[in-house]
């Protein structure tokens, strides 16, 4: 009987692991951006789309809801990056902008 009752005890263990560790996969629709989560872990893989805007003197920016950057002629520019989350705390980040082509000299 008792090693009946461990063996029950293990296999509710290793359903309770297994719910806790098996990823949803989620596309946003920013670009490109998927995220798996799961209830212990969250790793996302960003690639958005950037927004742009010409100021008053004609300088063009590229944004993020995060950051801004100012572009020269011929620059372009894109947001990604790796983001990972274990319990809720973040263990791995480096997303951001990043440039794509230099300015045409």
């Amino acid at each position: 009987m008792k090693k009946k009752w461990l063996w029950c005890v293990m296999i509710v263990c290793v359903a309770v692991l297994a719910v806790l560790c098996i990823p949803i996969r989620r596309d946003y629709e920013d670009g490109g951006s998927i995220e798996y989560a799961a209830v212990l872990y969250r790793v996302t893989f960003d690639h958005g789309m950037l927004g742009q805007e010409t100021d008053e003197n004609g300088d063009l920016w590229f944004y993020t809801a995060r950051e801004r950057v100012k572009a020269k002629p011929g620059e372009w520019w894109e947001y990604g990056g790796t983001k990972a989350v274990i319990c809720g705390v973040a263990v791995y980040d480096n997303t951001g902008l990043k440039k794509v082509t230099d300015a045409e000299e």
